[in-house]
């Protein structure tokens, strides 16, 4: 998958939340990003843009009326199934982005290399899991 690439013109006359909005929607649309792809927050790709983050903030209320997008406060915003205003947001997907941002948390302040995190991660749920058993062998 590529990753999104947005340019704007400012002297296209176009507002720049629209040409956002558009290059968005073109992006979904023609499955360049896939369902539950996070997008950039609006302020890095305000920062990216070197834009006022509120129009970034208006592409992304206008995508999210038109069913392209879900927001979830302090987790990002999300891109949903086409035509998905009918489809509910699945949690699975908020969960794997708590996960995401925790390891990246972790990796970044403690300087563990990828492979070592992800070594990290499968002891930590196989603990998980054998903690769980035991606690559903002591209720039996």
């Amino acid at each position: 998958m590529n990753t999104l690439q947005i340019s704007i013109d400012t002297k296209s006359g176009i507002p720049l939340y629209v040409q956002i909005r558009d290059q968005i929607k073109e992006a979904i649309e023609s499955g360049q990003i896939p369902p539950h792809y996070r997008l950039h927050t609006i302020r890095d790709l305000a920062k990216i843009l070197k834009i006022n983050a509120n129009t970034v903030a208006r592409a992304y209320r206008e995508l999210e009326y038109q069913g392209y997008l879900k927001t979830l406060s302090g987790r990002g915003s999300f891109v949903l199934y086409k035509n998905a205003a009918s489809v509910d947001f699945e949690p699975d997907f908020w969960i794997v982005s708590e996960l995401e941002d925790c390891l990246k948390r972790i990796q970044n302040e403690w300087h563990v290399p990828s492979e070592r995190l992800q070594q990290l991660a499968s002891q930590a749920i196989e603990r998980l899991s054998s903690k769980n058993q035991g606690e559903k062998n002591r209720r039996r």
